[in-house]
């Protein structure tokens, strides 16, 4: 006669919150109980253990798109009281299975979540995805791609139109890094005068290369992110998120250096010629 589950007990739950809970029998978590489904503190507590954030830090939140969807990205919350970090998943799937997520977290998170190699036959990575599914907030996902196509739209607006050169046409692409390689570049220092002196005609404006041959639009990743933080005001994101919110609307990163000297080089957003038709 087999031996019934261990229940996770109200003790168990203080215990949780202390790191000390028991583990189940084959793993390396503490079971998922009602008591922790039913408090968001002891899901809370029961994925901090999960998931391994540096001592001090604690999983808060997670946010995903679409209920039924896993290829929508999400992302996870995670604070120490004092400063809070999101990481940004392109797939709610990579988080739905202990194989995925034990690659994903780590990757996305740089190392500072580190979860343990977590047993799928004893259904740990499945009852991860349940406790992050439960303290989930689910935004509509019109919010975020609505908003980086916004951020994208009004950095066009104001930017300055370098033509005549071409990134797509691999052989004009040295002439079109020269043009850039002379031309100043939009810094925090520029954006910070014009928000002092608004009315005042602005000093330097973020560069747009229309491609010569395509049309599409090539902007300097460094001049997006000083017209979004101090412009437009986005609180600061880390590479990988904004790369990601650009993704979800079609916008790609590109990296180009010409090997003769003076070895111009540039990080470049290519955004599709169609992106500003309604």
């Amino acid at each position: 006669m087999s031996e019934p589950e261990p229940v996770f007990t109200q003790s168990d739950a203080e215990q949780l919150k202390r790191g000390k809970a028991k583990k189940r029998k084959g793993g390396q978590l503490p079971y998922l109980d009602d008591i922790v489904l039913d408090n968001v503190e002891n899901l809370r507590a029961w994925l901090t253990g999960a998931l391994r954030p540096r001592p001090g830090w604690h999983v808060m939140d997670f946010e995903r798109t679409s209920v039924d969807d896993l290829a929508q990205p999400c992302t996870l919350v995670v604070a120490n009281g004092r400063e809070t970090r999101r990481y940004r998943f392109r797939s709610q799937s990579e988080l739905a299975s202990a194989g995925r997520l034990e690659v994903a977290v780590p990757a996305v998170t740089k190392g500072e979540l580190r979860p343990p190699h977590l047993n799928p036959r004893a259904g740990e990575g499945h009852d991860v995805w349940t406790a992050l599914c439960r303290i989930a907030r689910v935004h509509v996902e019109q919010d975020e791609t609505e908003q980086a196509h916004e951020w994208m739209e009004s950095l066009l607006g104001v930017a300055h139109a370098l033509e005549g050169f071409s990134f797509a046409d691999a052989a004009e692409r040295r002439d079109a890094l020269m043009a850039l390689h002379g031309a100043p570049q939009f810094t925090r220092l520029d954006a910070l005068a014009i928000c002092k002196r608004p009315e005042d005609p602005w000093p330097r404006r973020p560069l747009c290369v229309v491609d010569r041959v395509s049309a599409d639009f090539w902007v300097r990743a460094g001049e997006a992110a000083a017209y979004l933080r101090h412009i437009v005001g986005v609180a600061p994101l880390r590479a990988r998120t904004l790369q990601a919110r650009w993704n979800e609307i079609g916008i790609e990163r590109h990296y180009y250096q010409d090997r003769k000297a003076p070895h111009p080089k540039a990080v470049l957003y290519r955004v599709p010629r169609g992106f500003l038709i309604p």
